[in-house]
């Protein structure tokens, strides 16, 4: 026992230095150093807690170490220590903070043990942490300021790639939460033409200069969307050895200052289009902006003008008092003025009205004045609209005044007479008096007409209502006549849209009614002449094709009776071979500029009507303001026993025309054997004596037999007239078809006398030679326009002749010669492509040939050295000159007698004429070209 308590002691000396030192190293530890009881209570601290608290080791363990503890720490702390004592976990390191003893707070840094020896007590290392943590609440405040601010901040490395953004700049340009996992890099946020001003630009001067200001154009991710920034970068350099680490940037998204100067210049257009004088009035009393408006309105040449001219100048100055001692006073003192003042043109010093709406303009910030905004209106417009709208007002209370037509202005429920000019009072038969009074009390005797009624129905429904061709009794010079009149009652409505009255206007239209109804009584009389005459109708609308054809004219044609009628049905029952004339002449009628008139004479067949008829429509084609053809009308008669009859005359006539031509072979015949006489005659000198007796009584034989011969045919033909004459003078009336058979037989007989008379003369100058008297042929010609006079004004020819020469030769006949060769010229004439005719061009020249110039031509009957050639040209038909031969014989005829009037035999005459004189006569022309007849004749030696 005693051994172990030496041993002890021993141990204990051996540790005494031990302790000593640590409690020196205890004390002098450059760490706080603090042993608490489990309770809290401060068992020993060292120098360096004190240095740290503020509190001397005495304090400290004379209290719990809660005294130092910051309140809101300690309940924290307790529950932590708890678990350090319960052996949940080894040790406490906690970040507290607490209270210097000068009442500044500290942060301290714990490391907290359990002492497991007999004492149960809690050792703590603490170290002072106040400025790192300081530090890192500023960095960590630093840090929310950044990713809450509104611009674009960013931070990367020297390789460029990004290691920092706030939400505002993902916002910005659209980069996901996960973006530093995406490896993003600076190049990423920019087009590759915008990347090149950061590589090339911006980079060099922020890694040399450490800065660099200026703007980009930012890349959206999702949607490829230039976004404008102005853009402001720095150097990121390491603190301690001054290298630099990376770059920072920020940027400022300019769209909405943008969008915001656009909105300002669209703004300043505006106001500088502004059809209204705008102003800013500095306080100094000078305008520093008038818009284009305002600078024209004043006269102003340009702004520097605007500026330097003081307002006082922009009136009169008397004028001038109300801007100074009312308008801005009041704009100062109120913030605004409006009304009407007087301004002056710098220019022409014109003086006039506008109307003025000023404002003050203070500042946003200090909310002092700072200018004067003026907006003014141009009064010389309204004043014009005014004079003018008044002048429209008195115009139209005139023009409803003296209106022809009768008017009167109702008001009100009770219809009211507001106004009504001096034809409504004729009309009515009252005075001006009745202004103002009811329609009832002024006109009672009209309540119970037609007149009234629409009255209360337009002024309820508010619709416009239209009564035409209203029976009136008037007064006329104290004489009630009866009238008709257009009635038309019309709603009028107030701003508001609200009817509050009635106008009604009634339109003389008596003229027009009375004009109707004879027009209809002539309808009806000449649908009787119609039915008289047994005439069909018809009509064709060329626009809709609809075809009408009168109940007697279905029946001729084997259509039923109603119904309509198609474009088939209409020409089923025509003969096939008219259908080409019916349309031909149809397409003649409605060709623009044509008279439009229809003509011509088809038959219907029995197959399809029962009945062969020949039947003869006219008509008549009516076109629009264009001049196209729209409607095509007519009457349709049936002919068939008149052109029976008129078959059976002209096989007479052709009967007769035979026998007469067989006397002409005859008379040829005799004529070439008195030439075979002629020419023995010449070759006999010694027997021309005896030949020239046999020659003219061979003659006188002829004439007399021609004479015997005319006289007999003629005398039948007289009978025939004359008893043709005698029927229609006295039983005309009564024949009705028959008499249109004799006027046919008439015209045959007449031509068959004509053709006689022109055999006759044919003979008288076959036999009958030219004397030779002096004749001036424009003399001849003169006569012969004179014989001619009817046809050439029908046909509107147009004639030209020029100096003719005097020939040797008998007048008489040399005016025949003439007066064929015209006639045919206006007779044979052409038509256009619409089958209009032309009118004739007739040129008659003369020039002398000598004979060397008629080689190729006939020979002349009498050898001259020179001829008088007289040439006939005209624009007529013309003819193939193969017939040339042909159209110089007796009876020869290049057309049908229904085409052309006509004998056949004017030409053999000119012939016969032109021989008698010596000459010759030839003609040349082409088919629809015209033809040129030239008269060659001698030119007698003296």
């Amino acid at each position: 026992m005693k051994k172990q308590t030496t041993s002890s002691r021993g141990r204990k000396q051996t540790l005494r230095p031990v302790e000593r030192h640590l409690a020196t190293a205890f004390r002098r530890a450059s760490v706080g150093l603090v042993i608490t009881r489990l309770t809290g209570m401060v068992i020993h601290v060292n120098y360096a807690f004190e240095q740290l608290t503020g509190y001397s080791p005495d304090e400290s363990i004379t209290n719990p170490f809660g005294l130092v503890m910051h309140p809101d720490e300690l309940n924290l702390l307790e529950n932590q220590l708890n678990k350090v004592v319960r052996g949940e976990q080894d040790s406490l390191d906690a970040q507290v903070r607490c209270i210097h003893k000068n009442g500044q707070p500290i942060w301290l840094k714990l490391h907290t043990t359990l002492l497991n020896d007999e004492t149960q007590s809690l050792f703590s290392i603490i170290e002072e942490i106040t400025r790192e943590v300081v530090l890192r609440n500023e960095q960590q405040e630093l840090l929310a300021l950044v990713d809450n601010g509104l611009s674009f901040m960013a931070i990367a490395d020297l390789e460029g790639r990004l290691t920092y953004i706030n939400e505002a700049g993902r916002v910005l340009v659209g980069l996901d939460k996960d973006y530093l996992q995406a490896g993003k890099f600076v190049e990423d946020f920019y087009s590759p033409e915008n990347y090149r001003l950061i590589q090339e630009v911006a980079l060099p001067i922020l890694l040399s200069q450490g800065h660099w200001t200026g703007r980009v154009e930012l890349k959206h991710f999702k949607t490829g969307e230039p976004i404008p920034c102005q853009a402001s970068g720095i150097r990121i350099d390491d603190p301690y050895s001054g290298k630099p680490l990376g770059r920072g940037f920020t940027m400022r998204d300019l769209r909405p200052e943008l969008a915001a100067q656009e909105m300002e210049r669209k703004l300043l257009t505006l106001v500088d289009n502004s059809i209204e004088l705008m102003s800013i009035l500095e306080l100094d009393g000078k305008n520093s902006y008038i818009n284009k408006a305002g600078i024209a309105m004043l006269g102003f040449e340009n702004v520097q003008q605007v500026q330097q001219t003081p307002i006082a100048q922009l009136h009169a100055p008397e004028h001038f008092d109300l801007v100074e001692k009312e308008v801005l006073p009041s704009v100062m003192n109120t913030g605004s003025w409006s009304g009407e003042m007087l301004v002056r043109h710098l220019k022409t010093g014109e003086i006039f009205p506008v109307f003025n709406n000023t404002i003050r303009i203070d500042d946003p910030y200090s909310g002092q004045p700072v200018a004067v905004g003026a907006v003014m209106r141009d009064r010389r417009p309204e004043m014009l609209a005014q004079r003018t709208l008044e002048e429209s007002e008195l115009f139209s209370r005139n023009v409803f005044h003296h209106s022809p037509v009768a008017k009167v202005v109702f008001v009100g429920p009770e219809m009211i007479i507001r106004t009504v000019n001096e034809k409504m009072l004729t009309l009515l038969g009252r005075d001006a008096t009745i202004i103002g009074k009811t329609f009832r009390e002024a006109i009672p005797e009209l309540m119970e007409t037609p007149l009234a009624q629409p009255l209360e129905q337009v002024f309820t429904l508010g619709e416009t209502y239209y009564q035409p061709e209203v029976k009136i009794q008037v007064m006329h010079s104290e004489k009630v006549d009866w009238a008709y009149y257009d009635c038309i009652y019309k709603a009028l409505h107030n701003t508001a849209g609200n009817v509050y009255g009635v106008i009604v206007t009634a339109s003389d239209v008596t003229g027009q009614v009375v004009a109707r109804q004879k027009v209809e009584e002539a309808e009806t009389a000449l649908q009787g002449a119609i039915e008289l005459a047994q005439l069909g109708t018809w009509e064709i609308n060329l626009f809709t094709g609809q075809i009408d054809y009168s109940p007697r004219l279905r029946s001729w044609y084997g259509l039923d009776a109603a119904g309509p009628i198609t474009q088939e049905q209409s020409v089923a029952a025509i003969r096939k071979i008219d259908l080409p004339l019916i349309q031909e002449s149809i397409a003649r009628a409605i060709v623009p500029g044509s008279t439009g008139v229809y003509d011509i004479e088809y038959t219907v067949e029995a197959a399809h009507t029962g009945q062969e008829r020949i039947l003869r429509a006219q008509g008549k084609a009516y076109f629009n303001e264009e001049g196209v053809a729209y409607r095509i009308s007519g009457t349709v008669q049936d002919v068939t026993t008149q052109r029976h009859l008129q078959l059976a005359l002209e096989q007479q006539v052709q009967q007769r025309t035979e026998e007469l031509e067989a006397i002409n072979e005859e008379l040829a015949a005799n004529n070439e054997e008195l030439t075979a006489a002629s020419e023995e005659v010449m070759l006999a000198n010694q027997r021309l004596e005896e030949a020239n007796l046999l020659l003219t009584r061979s003659n006188q034989n002829l004439e007399q037999f021609a004479y015997i011969a005319s006289h007999d045919l003629q005398e039948p033909l007289r009978k025939v007239q004359q008893f043709g004459d005698l029927l229609i003078n006295r039983y005309g009336e009564s024949l009705g078809e028959g008499r249109t058979h004799l006027e046919r037989m008439q015209l045959a007989a007449r031509r068959m006398s004509r053709l006689i008379k022109d055999l006759l003369a044919f003979s008288r100058i076959s036999t009958s030679p030219a004397p030779t008297d002096s004749v001036a042929l424009n003399e001849v010609i003169a006569v012969v326009l004179d014989n001619l006079a009817i046809a050439i004004g029908e046909t509107n020819a147009e004639l030209v002749v020029s100096e003719l020469p005097i020939v040797h030769g008998d007048a008489t006949q040399l005016e025949q010669l003439f007066q064929n060769l015209l006639s045919n010229a206006l007779k044979f004439s052409r038509t256009d492509g619409s089958g209009t005719q032309q009118p004739p061009r007739i040129l008659v020249r003369a020039h002398r040939v000598p004979t060397t110039e008629l080689e190729g031509l006939p020979k002349p009957a009498r050898p001259a050295a020179f001829y008088q050639c007289i040439d006939v040209i005209d624009n007529g038909i013309g003819f193939d000159e193969k017939y040339l031969d042909r159209i110089f014989q007796v009876f020869q005829r290049l057309h049908g007698k229904d085409e052309f009037a006509g004998t056949g035999v004017g030409l053999a005459i000119c012939q016969k004429v032109v021989t008698n004189h010596g000459g010759m006569i030839t003609a040349r022309s082409l088919p629809g070209q015209g033809a040129t007849f030239s008269v060659y004749l001698p030119v007698l030696t003296q």
